[in-house]
């Protein structure tokens, strides 16, 4: 009888890397059916394009939040 041979460094090594193959090809492939299957088009992204601001009213927006923080500065100060 003969005795089984330790399986060798580099047979291990193309082990793992088929392994680690397998599975990246299993969760990319779970991945583009989960993507194919759901549906794009959901109300919720619907209505964020929709009630998007612009750059202009979202720097007036800003310029608004920054004179409302430099007033509640002031009468922090004014307070004292």
């Amino acid at each position: 009888m003969e005795k089984e041979q330790p399986p060798s460094k580099e047979q291990e090594e193309k082990k793992r890397l088929i392994r680690f193959i397998s599975i990246l090809g299993v969760l990319v492939i779970l991945g583009v059916i989960f993507h194919m299957s759901s549906d794009q088009s959901t109300k919720s992204v619907e209505t964020f394009f929709e009630q998007r601001k612009s750059p202009e009213e979202y720097h007036q927006y800003k310029q608004e939040e920054e004179s409302a923080k430099r007033k509640a500065e002031r009468n922090i100060f004014l307070q004292n």
